[in-house]
């Protein structure tokens, strides 16, 4: 009886030796979902990546970093309504990590749900006043949804915060076109270049 329950005992430790844990379910769909944006990536390489989040969240239910990278892949394949669902999720088990937010939104223009898209935005400035790029991204949602004048402000209070960031310039200048302010528009555009070579300098000299 010793011998049965000691060899039962040894199987056990096998079996469990060769479980995957959640992270590294999480790391398997992590690399393989950057493989899935790959120019000759096929369809499956998401669904790998997917079904390895899946696992991740089965093991951990509140890996909210698996429900935001399966969310992704979602997204990747059009599933926005799944996209939504797994972002929320994430929301839910991180709720200020603002990376989410700003996903959760980005799909929300996606379908055209410009109010939620920017309720997830005034959120993402609220966790990131400082932060330039949560107002750029807010430009672009709201020059989406056909708020000019929103988007300029936005793209006023980005370039505040950071001038030098030319990126910024470039959607600003989209604006002040549909404005019809042509002047000012191929002034943010001169300097986006300016500034855009200066950069491309700087990292071809390294």
């Amino acid at each position: 009886m010793r011998l049965i329950f000691l060899a039962g005992l040894l199987l056990a430790t096998a079996t469990s030796s060769f479980a995957q844990t959640a992270k590294e379910f999480f790391d398997s769909g992590h690399k393989k979902s950057f493989e899935a944006y790959g120019k000759d990536a096929p369809p499956e390489a998401a669904d790998a990546a997917i079904a390895d989040f899946n696992e991740a969240i089965k093991l951990q239910a509140d890996h909210h970093e698996a429900y935001n990278f399966r969310a992704n892949m979602k997204d990747h394949k059009n599933d926005l309504a799944g996209a939504v669902s797994d972002y929320s999720k994430a929301i839910s088990f991180s709720t200020a990590t603002s990376a989410y937010y700003t996903n959760r939104a980005r799909v929300y223009e996606k379908m055209k749900d410009f109010k939620s898209a920017l309720a997830d935005m005034k959120t993402v400035i609220k966790l990131r006043p400082k932060d330039s790029r949560a107002y750029m991204n807010r430009g672009e949602i709201r020059f989406s949804a056909g708020e000019k004048a929103g988007a300029l402000a936005d793209y006023d209070k980005a370039l505040e915060l950071k001038p030098d960031f030319h990126a910024i310039r470039r959607h600003r200048a989209e604006v002040y076109r549909a404005l019809g302010k042509n002047e000012l528009a191929e002034a943010d555009e001169k300097i986006a270049k300016e500034e855009g070579d200066k950069l491309m300098e700087r990292l071809f000299k390294r």
